[in-house]
């Protein structure tokens, strides 16, 4: 969680480019306590971002809902020492050679990791497909089928219809997973991934149909099969299938998350995330460089550090207490 605090941070406190400003004597006083009137309007003179800082700081303070301890652990962090602070972590100056120092680091060390990425992947792939239910039997996309009202305008029923193919004998029931994503953008949109289950025993090639969403059928009116491909990137999963009595399911396959997250979607977060599965000390290079950043700043000033990354811990978590809140009366 605090990998992403000090970027996040510097955003909030230097939206003009210099926290508090131009301003050479900061109030020397707890960021527990507000400021008088006569205190911020005194230095809102000298610098007139330091009222928006200053209010964006009080919201954190309130927000995060330090306990007593927590304020006896942080009573001697002053404006001023915060500023100090801050003012370390948005010196582009200080941090440039230092961040290609590490990234060199980074690629003595650990860039090796990621060419092994593609051989992780392969793996599973084969054990995937020599142990998944899918095996057993093929499901394809084969048209849609679209009834429309005898005497008037409109659609009556519309029918996703797949074409199941047992492989290696009868199957007696099957799950699957049906998605469908753009190539470009168009006016159909996304759709979420939909569950089917066909519970009839399949001997050999047979046609099974699943109703379309009502607020969906519109969009296949008139399209073809072929059509569709051409606009649409199809994923079709075999999760579960039973056959003489025995339950085949994807489930239990144990195939790791980093490993499905990267089959959903090939970008660096998940290809460090395979890179980490083959070897748990991997880390990536943003996640490195900003270790060491933590490194460098707790050195610097471990009680800031420490307050501010308790600080922006307790606001997200409070952030998210308030929305599950918020969805529970709505849900009531």
């Amino acid at each position: 969680m605090k990998k992403i605090v000090f970027p996040l941070l510097a955003g909030l406190f230097v939206a003009a480019g210099t926290l508090f400003g131009a301003c050479s004597q900061k109030p020397d006083k707890s960021v527990f306590e507000e400021l008088s009137a006569e205190e911020l309007s005194a230095f809102v003179k000298v610098d007139t971002n330091f009222a928006e800082t200053y209010r964006t700081l009080r919201t954190i303070v309130t927000m995060a809902d330090f306990s007593e301890e927590q304020k006896a652990q942080f009573k001697d962090v002053s404006y001023r020492r915060l500023y100090r602070f801050m003012s370390r972590l948005d010196d582009e100056a200080y941090w440039k050679p230092r961040a290609e120092k590490w990234e060199r680091e980074w690629a003595e060390t650990m860039e090796k990791e990621l060419s092994r990425v593609d051989e992780t992947v392969a793996y599973w792939a084969d054990y995937k497909a020599q142990n998944s239910p899918g095996r057993f039997v093929k499901v394809e996309l084969s048209r849609f089928l679209i009834m429309h009202y005898e005497y008037f305008d409109g659609i009556d029923d519309a029918y996703f219809c797949f074409t199941v193919t047992p492989l290696q004998g009868a199957i007696d029931k099957l799950t699957f997973t049906f998605s469908y994503a753009p190539k470009e953008d168009d006016s159909f949109g996304d759709r979420e991934t939909q569950d089917y289950t066909y519970d009839t025993p399949v001997a050999g090639p047979t046609e099974c149909r699943f109703e379309i969403d009502f607020l969906e059928r519109e969009m296949f009116d008139g399209l073809t099969v072929e059509e569709f491909l051409q606009r649409y990137d199809v994923r079709i999963d075999i999760t579960e299938v039973s056959k003489d009595g025995t339950d085949y399911s994807l489930d239990e396959l144990g195939i790791p998350e980093a490993i499905n997250a990267f089959w959903e979607e090939d970008t660096p977060a998940t290809r460090d995330a395979v890179a980490q599965l083959a070897n748990p000390s991997y880390v990536g290079k943003e996640q490195y460089v900003s270790n060491r950043t933590d490194e460098e700043m707790r050195k610097y000033d471990a009680k800031c550090f420490e307050f501010l990354t308790q600080g922006m811990k307790q606001c997200l978590f409070k952030g998210l207490e308030s929305m599950f809140d918020g969805l529970e009366t709505i849900l009531e």
